[in-house]
């Protein structure tokens, strides 16, 4: 899929990892992860922005099993 690349810094350290992506214009990038915060968990996933992106049979399978995940906890 083509689309802005969205590059993100942060701790990988104190961070689960589940999504990443390579691009000849900015290498390698975090694209989706997962932390505790208090009592609760942050989830961040930034697949894109475009429609073609957004509605990839793919990109939305990520999405409902991040929802079912998140409300496994």
């Amino acid at each position: 899929l083509a689309d802005e690349e969205y590059v993100i810094t942060f701790s990988p350290q104190k961070t689960e990892v589940f999504a990443e992506s390579r691009s000849e214009e900015y290498g390698f990038a975090y694209q989706g992860w997962h932390h505790a915060y208090g009592k609760g968990h942050v989830v961040v996933f930034i697949p894109g922005h475009n429609s073609e992106v957004l509605f990839n049979p793919n990109i939305t399978r990520y999405f409902n099993n991040i929802i079912h995940w998140m409300e496994s906890l």
